[in-house]
């Protein structure tokens, strides 16, 4: 899957390499997390037990998907339509083969995510990408794989220095920022915990999430010892 990320003037095409096959991700389902959203009594016990959030969501403008509305033919408002639009964007048929092409299309980095091997880090590095972010995208594809944390030492010994690391999951606190890099990561992916902050509180809980990362990672290097991302060391995390 090819996604577009701009981030302080950085900008890169991000390939995800192994969404083309969904997992079952039971919490989703658990849960009655579904596209189409399934609406049934605890839905409206819920939001009863809520009315605030319950009378603010019927006063407002209905939902939309920013990230197709105008884009596509789709409004953005219906879940079915966006549903069969999500299942079109995932071609099983990509493989390291597709770079060449994508190289092709766009002059921009390309940052390949995704990666859960050493041997896979390594031909990414033989392959000229810039970056590769190590990620088992949330745990939620198949169960029993490795933490990206427990996987960067490794990649970091076989790869570091010859391309652009990131870490991608499981980042809570400032204080997971500063393992990350003390490992050897030149930087983390947040995804979670900033749409936390926005469907809590908007534009103020994203600031509210990131402020809270930035002062976590500030007082746990003052507690290390260390007063730059430089200075960190893989000996001040133990597994």
């Amino acid at each position: 899957m090819l996604s577009r990320a701009q981030r302080s003037g950085y900008e890169a095409i991000i390939i995800t390499v192994d969404t083309a096959v969904l997992g079952r991700r039971e919490r989703d389902v658990r849960r009655g997390f579904t596209l189409p959203p399934k609406i049934g009594l605890d839905t409206f016990i819920d939001g009863a037990l809520h009315p605030r959030w319950s009378i603010d969501l019927l006063r407002n403008k209905p939902i939309t998907f920013a990230n197709v509305a105008g884009v596509t033919d789709i409004d953005g408002t219906t879940a079915i339509a966006l549903s069969d639009y999500v299942n079109t964007q995932f071609d099983q048929a990509l493989s390291w083969e597709s770079l060449e092409w994508i190289r092709s299309a766009t002059d921009m980095k390309v940052v390949l995510k995704g990666i859960q091997r050493v041997d896979d880090a390594q031909r990414a590095v033989s392959e000229g990408i810039d970056a590769i972010a190590l990620s088992n995208h949330g745990g939620r594809q198949i169960d029993g794989t490795i933490a990206p944390v427990q996987l960067l030492p490794d990649v970091v010994d076989a790869v570091g220095g010859g391309i652009a690391i990131i870490c991608d999951g499981g980042v809570r606190r400032g204080s997971d920022v500063v393992k990350a890099c003390a490992l050897g990561a030149d930087a983390v992916m947040v995804g979670r915990p900033y749409l936390y902050g926005l469907g809590a509180g908007g534009e103020r809980g994203v600031e509210w999430v990131l402020d809270h990362l930035v002062s976590g990672m500030k007082r746990t290097m003052a507690l290390c010892g260390r007063s730059t991302v430089d200075a960190l060391t893989p000996d001040l995390v133990t597994f």
